[in-house]
């Protein structure tokens, strides 16, 4: 009798022993699955977010290339375009300076040796001497009228220069901000308005 409970007794404990090992088998497996489960989910966002992080680089640098790719040819047009009208702005001030000395260098031999018929007095007033004061008179006001017109060529090419470098500079600036996704669909618009618009030749009309 003793044997048998015994038995009993140790079947009921290996009973309790095994139920309780289950149970905490199936709690562990429960636990396991839901971390395994939250990496799972965390490894997943994390994975869709560099996916979405990565092809939105990867637009910006395409968008970026092909207006890179648009703005090449305008780009190297500005440039030479700003060597060109600053040469030719250098060309004119240089002919506005010696059409200035020249126009010094007569008005100077004209006034130390003034011709018979500009010395005029009141007995002596004649039509030869009104006709050499208005020659002379001429002849300044082409040479004042000439060096204005040199002057505001010279202005106008370095103002024009000025321009092309710019819109030189405005381009780098704006393909940079498009590579760093810093500029909306209304800015870029307002920038390349402001890229090809006519440009003013800086003359006063």
């Amino acid at each position: 009798l003793d044997i048998k409970e015994k038995i009993i007794k140790t079947h009921e404990n290996l009973y309790k022993v095994s139920k309780e090992y289950h149970q905490n088998l199936i709690e562990s497996y429960n636990d396991f699955s839901g971390d395994i489960s939250n990496w799972r989910d965390t490894i997943k966002s994390e994975v869709e977010s560099y996916l979405k992080e990565k092809v939105s680089t990867f637009k910006d640098l395409e968008i970026s290339y092909k207006e890179k790719l648009k703005l090449e040819a305008p780009i190297d047009y500005w440039d030479k375009l700003c060597n060109e009208y600053n040469k030719k702005g250098k060309i004119w001030t240089t002919i506005a300076v010696i059409t200035s000395v020249i126009i010094i260098m007569l008005l100077m031999i004209i006034l130390y040796n003034v011709p018979s018929q500009l010395n005029v007095t009141l007995d002596s007033f004649s039509f030869q001497s009104l006709r050499a004061t208005l020659i002379l008179a001429l002849l300044v006001s082409i040479g004042v009228y000439l060096i204005r017109l040199f002057v505001k060529l010279a202005l106008s090419a370095y103002h024009l220069s000025r321009d092309a470098k710019e819109r030189y500079q405005l381009t780098y600036v704006y393909l940079s901000l498009i590579s760093e996704g810093k500029i909306s669909d209304q800015d870029r618009t307002i920038v390349l308005q402001a890229l090809f618009s006519r440009a003013d030749t800086g003359l006063l009309k």
